[in-house]
């Protein structure tokens, strides 16, 4: 009877171990966003005139279909959102942004990264 009750014992201590050794695996699966590596212009920078071409460049690819800028003036009005004229996955999203005029402006981006979440600024 002494050995009876041991078993249990051990199932229970070996399956807490076999779960505890998965958790790290899930905890990488957990964070596994894009994140916004580089920008041209560089972010928070200040530049003489509107470039041609906007660069937003990730970690890991992101679905450009469902990626945009918003471009807002210097009172927080949206002028509208831009299309990348990049296509399919790609880790660079390139945007033609229309004349804005002078001013002040401010760009906020949103994308779709590879495992399906949408992340911003």
């Amino acid at each position: 009877m002494v050995h009876i009750n041991k078993y249990p014992k051990i199932i229970i201590a070996v399956m807490v171990m076999f779960f505890l050794s998965l958790l790290p695996s899930m905890m990488n699966q957990a964070s596994a966003h894009a994140t916004l590596e580089k920008t041209n212009p560089k972010q928070d920078g200040v530049v003489k005139q509107m470039p041609e071409e906007i660069e937003l460049e990730f970690n890991e690819p992101v679905n450009s279909k469902y990626s945009n800028i918003t471009l807002y003036n210097d009172e927080g009005k949206e002028l509208g959102k831009v299309k990348p004229s990049t296509s399919g996955w790609a880790k660079t999203l390139t945007f033609s942004p229309d004349k804005v005029g002078k001013g002040t402006h401010t760009i906020k981006w949103q994308a779709i990264s590879a495992d399906g979440h949408e992340v911003g600024d």
